[in-house]
């Protein structure tokens, strides 16, 4: 049975989710669509379009989501300084979104429309991918439960299982993220104390400068935008390893775990895992370990084919 994926992605934030729909997108998976969120989604939908005719998959769909969290305020999330520069135009403006992407026609269906119409087309064919915010899937789920026992898993970047801190998909929307925990469809889970151990080398980056294609040119310059708005250094990439482990799961360990979103309190937007069960927790397989070397190879293979 070919399976399906859908990712749902905040691209034009953190560099890592280009990456991510670059590897999907060159990749084997039959990859039937992208959707966004948070912040401007439309922006992000007009961007992941972009870099998906540059690759010449422009025949995959872009669906333009939800904005706003389900509660969460963004001026919790971001220092007030960073808040004031980002929105002087009086909406957010993604670091990474240049003026050749407004050219770019999205599909009028809303996001969470078309997930739920996928997940009653495929049904256990498909694997929904969230690689930013669970807003778009957490509303799915309320407007139409029936989703839940069709979907064959949710594989997630999000979450921190080695200690109670924060992570950035889960803290934008809390609510969100406990809605999908709890759904019951089963989830594949990779949390950033796994994905910190995939940063991109200064010879991968290197290599990226040197191909020349129109899609690792974009790629450098969101690069460049990123390290400027942010002030990072280099690239980790948390995303293209959720990515990578639908075509090769063995690079990552996994172990089950009870895990609660935490949504009160001191210790709110942490992913805390619990002994026993209860109807506050999911019950899934969470990432504990990754082989870097092995998630690379398959990385490389394809984010480095200039075809």
């Amino acid at each position: 049975m070919n399976q399906k994926y859908i990712i749902d992605t905040d691209i034009g934030d953190d560099v890592d989710d280009a990456f991510a729909v670059m590897l999907a997108a060159k990749s084997p998976m039959d990859l039937i669509g992208i959707t966004t969120v948070f912040r401007n989604a439309k922006q992000r939908a007009q961007m992941a379009q972009y870099l998906l005719r540059l690759i010449g998959k422009e025949n995959i769909p872009v669906y333009a989501g939800i904005d706003k969290p389900l509660l969460q305020r963004i001026e919790y999330l971001l220092p007030p300084e960073m808040i004031e520069e980002e929105m002087k135009k009086g909406y957010y403006t993604l670091p990474q979104y240049m003026p050749e992407m407004e050219r770019e026609n999205i599909r009028e269906t809303d996001a969470v429309d078309y997930i739920i119409e996928m997940a009653k087309t495929y049904g256990k064919q498909l694997t929904l991918v969230p690689i930013g915010p669970f807003t778009n899937i957490a509303m799915a789920i309320r407007k139409a439960p029936e989703i839940m026992s069709r979907i064959k898993e949710i594989r997630i970047i999000g979450g921190n299982y080695a200690e109670a801190k924060p992570e950035w998909n889960i803290a934008c929307d809390p609510e969100s993220a406990q809605i999908v925990f709890t759904s019951g469809i089963p989830i594949v889970a990779i949390g950033i104390d796994t994905t910190m151990r995939c940063p991109l080398s200064d010879e991968q980056l290197d290599k990226l400068h040197n191909l020349g294609s129109g899609s690792a040119t974009l790629i450098c310059n969101m690069i460049e935008k990123w390290t400027a708005h942010y002030s990072y250094v280099r690239p980790v990439m948390h995303d293209p390893l959720a990515v990578a482990c639908c075509m090769d799961e063995s690079i990552v360990t996994f172990k089950e775990m009870h895990v609660k979103v935490e949504l009160y309190g001191e210790k709110r937007w942490c992913t805390v895992p619990c002994e026993t069960p209860s109807l506050e927790t999911g019950t899934f397989k969470v990432a504990v370990d990754v082989r870097p070397d092995d998630f690379f190879t398959i990385f490389d293979t394809y984010i480095f084919d200039d075809k």
